[in-house]
C-alpha cells in the first residue's frame, strides 16, 4: 500500500495524476498515520526529483515565510529540500475525518493570500506558517496573507477555533468583516456565516480585544466570555457562554437549545452537506433543543419527525420534510 501510496503523492507532486488516482491517494492516505505520512512526504521531497531550479533570493525567502508539513517529534529535518516542491505543490496539509485539503501556492503568484474552502459536509484542522492550529467548521473559508511582516493577518467567512502561536511582536488579527480580533497568543472560537445575522467571539483562554468601525475603541473578553455582535443594527453584547454548545462541534457534537427549526435546518444542512426543503413553513419558528455526537442525519431526522409529527424523504443529497399525512 505504502509503495502505491508514494507513487501516487510523486505523480501528484510532478501533476502527472488523474481525478481518479487523486482520490485513491485520499483513500490510501486515512490509513497511514500522520508520522508515517510525513515521513513519505519527506522522502518524496528529495532533491533527485525533477523539479525545475528557483532563484536563491526566492529559496531563501520560502524557507523564512513557509511552515512546510514536515515536522518531526525529534525537531530533526532534512539538510537539503526541494523548496520549489514545497512551494507550488503541498505548502500546508489540512485534515479532517474524510477529506485531505492542499493549501497551494505558485511561484508565479507569490503575493496572494493563502485560501482554503471548505464544503459543507467537511471539517478540516490545519497549522498556520505561523505555528497556529486552526479548526476549520463546514462551510468555512479562511485565507492567511504570508506576506505582511508586521502582522498575522487572516480573513474568516465561516467557524473557527484559533490556537494562536504567541509573538508578542506580530500580533493575530481575524478579519470577519464588520469586526476584528486581535490576539497575541491565545485559544477562542470565531464565527460569522454569511448567512446568520451575528457574529461570535468566545474566549477559552488568554485574552482577546475586538474593534469595528461601529464602536469606538476596544471591547476586551476575559476567558468564559462571548462577544456576539448584531450585523443588522452594529449593537453587541458581552455574555457568559457554554463550551459544550461552543465548542462541540471539534468533537463532532451537534448541539442546539431553544433554537428556531429553520436556523437548525440550516445547521443540518451545513453538517452533514445536504439540501433540505421544509414544506411545513407553520413549523419553521418553532424552537427544538437536542444533541448529537456522532450520529448519522437519518437520527436527527427522525428527532424532528418526532418533535413536529412530520414526515420526510432522502434522495441522495435532497432531503424534503413535509406534513406527515
Amino acid at each position: 500500500m505504502k509503495s502505491r501510496l508514494v507513487t501516487l503523492y510523486i505523480n501528484y507532486l510532478l501533476g502527472s495524476y488523474s481525478k481518479e488516482e487523486f482520490l485513491e491517494m485520499k483513500a490510501l492516505i486515512r490509513n497511514v498515520d500522520n508520522r508515517e505520512l510525513e515521513e513519505m512526504m519527506h522522502n518524496a521531497w528529495s532533491d533527485e526529483m525533477p523539479f525545475p531550479s528557483m532563484a536563491e533570493p526566492t529559496k531563501t525567502r520560502l524557507k523564512s515565510n513557509i511552515l512546510t508539513a514536515v515536522s518531526f517529534a525529534d525537531g530533526k529535518r532534512r539538510k537539503k529540500t526541494n523548496w520549489w516542491a514545497v512551494a507550488a505543490v503541498a505548502l500546508i496539509l489540512l485534515f479532517s475525518g474524510q477529506s485531505l485539503f492542499y493549501w497551494v501556492r505558485s511561484p508565479e503568484k507569490e503575493e496572494s493570500p493563502v485560501i482554503v474552502n471548505i464544503d459543507k459536509g467537511q471539517k478540516a484542522v490545519i497549522k498556520l506558517p505561523d505555528n497556529s492550529d486552526v479548526h476549520l467548521n463546514a462551510e468555512t473559508r479562511l485565507a492567511y496573507d504570508l506576506n505582511n511582516r508586521k502582522q498575522r493577518h487572516v480573513t474568516l467567512s465561516g467557524e473557527a477555533y484559533f490556537e494562536v502561536e504567541k509573538n508578542e511582536e506580530r500580533p493575530f488579527i481575524v478579519d470577519m468583516g464588520e469586526v476584528q480580533i486581535w490576539v497575541v497568543g491565545t485559544s477562542f472560537n470565531a464565527k460569522t456565516y454569511n448567512d446568520e445575522e451575528y457574529i461570535y467571539a468566545s474566549l477559552v483562554d488568554g485574552s482577546i480585544k475586538l474593534t469595528s468601525k461601529y464602536f469606538e475603541g476596544f471591547q476586551y473578553l476575559s476567558p468564559k466570555e462571548q462577544f456576539v455582535f448584531s450585523k443588522k443594527d452594529g449593537s453587541f453584547r458581552i455574555i457568559p457562554f457554554d463550551n459544550l454548545q461552543e465548542l462541540g462541534w471539534m468533537e463532532d457534537r451537534l448541539t442546539f437549545s431553544s433554537e428556531p427549526l429553520h436556523k437548525i435546518i440550516t445547521r443540518i444542512e451545513r453538517w452533514y452537506g445536504v439540501n433540505i426543503d421544509l414544506q411545513c413553513p407553520e413549523i419553521k419558528d418553532d424552537l427544538m433543543s437536542g444533541a448529537f455526537l456522532g450520529e448519522e442525519l437519518i437520527d436527527v431526522l427522525e428527532a424532528v419527525k418526532i418533535q413536529y409529527n412530520v414526515d420526510y424523504t432522502v434522495k441522495g443529497k435532497n432531503v424534503v420534510i413535509s406534513i406527515n399525512k
